[in-house]
C-alpha cells in the first residue's frame, strides 16, 4: 500500500469518528447523573469516594468506547481495501465513500476504485456485524453509474458528490484532497452533457 493510499483509509477513517472532547464530557454528564439518579431512587447512601469512582469509570468507559469505534472504522476500510485489491490485483487506488444522516457520518458499504484509468463503484455485502466483505458487485462509470455535480460542504474536510446508480440518484462524500478531487472531476458529468447524450440516442 502507497503512503498516499494508507493517508487516505487513515484520514476517511478520522472523518468518520473522530476522538470528540466535547462528546466524551457530555457522554460522562449523562452517564454519572444518571448513576447518581439510580442511587438516589433506591436510597443507597451516596459519598465523595463512591462519586469519584464512578466518575473515572464513566471516562474510562467513553474514552475507551470512543477509540473502539474509531478502531472499528479503521478495519473496515482496510478490509475493504484488501478485498478490492484481491478482487481486482490491477486496482490503483480505493476511495472510501462516507454517507451523512444529521450531524453524523458513517462509512458507505460501498467505495470508488480506480483501474487502468476506468472508475468503478464496488458495492459490498457484509455478513451481519461483521467488518469483512462477503461479496461485491462492481458497476463502471458510464451507462448505469455516473456523478454529476461535486461541491465543497460544510462537514469538515468532505466534498458531496451527487449522480446516478441504476437509474437512482445516488450521493455521497468524499476526502476532501486535491490530488482525489482532481481525479474526480474528470468523470463528472454535468446536465447539459446528459441532454445531449439522450437526444443523439
Amino acid at each position: 500500500m502507497s503512503p498516499f493510499q494508507r493517508s487516505l483509509l487513515i484520514d476517511s477513517a478520522k472523518k468518520v469518528q473522530t476522538i470528540n472532547v466535547f462528546r466524551i464530557l457530555l457522554n460522562v454528564v449523562i452517564f454519572d447523573a444518571f448513576v447518581v439518579a439510580v442511587f438516589l431512587f433506591a436510597e443507597v447512601p451516596f459519598n465523595f469516594l463512591i462519586g469519584s469512582v464512578i466518575f473515572v469509570i464513566s471516562i474510562g468507559y467513553t474514552v475507551l468506547k470512543e477509540f473502539m469505534i474509531l478502531n472499528r472504522v479503521k478495519k473496515m476500510t482496510k478490509f475493504q481495501y484488501d478485498f478490492l485489491l484481491e478482487k481486482h490485483p490491477q486496482m490503483s487506488i480505493y476511495i472510501p465513500l462516507i454517507s451523512h444522516e444529521g450531524k453524523k457520518n458513517h462509512l458507505k458499504s460501498s467505495a470508488l476504485y480506480l483501474e487502468n484509468d476506468n472508475l468503478f463503484l464496488e458495492a459490498f455485502k457484509h455478513q451481519m456485524l461483521s467488518t469483512k466483505p462477503s461479496d461485491s458487485i462492481t458497476v463502471p462509470y458510464g451507462t448505469e453509474f455516473i456523478i454529476t455535480s461535486m461541491e465543497p460542504m460544510d462537514l469538515n474536510g468532505l466534498i458531496h458528490y451527487a449522480g446516478n446508480l441504476l437509474e437512482y440518484d445516488y450521493e455521497f462524500y468524499v476526502l476532501n484532497e486535491k490530488t482525489i478531487n482532481d481525479l474526480m472531476a474528470k468523470y463528472i458529468v454535468n446536465e447539459r452533457n446528459i441532454d445531449n447524450a439522450n437526444t443523439s440516442q
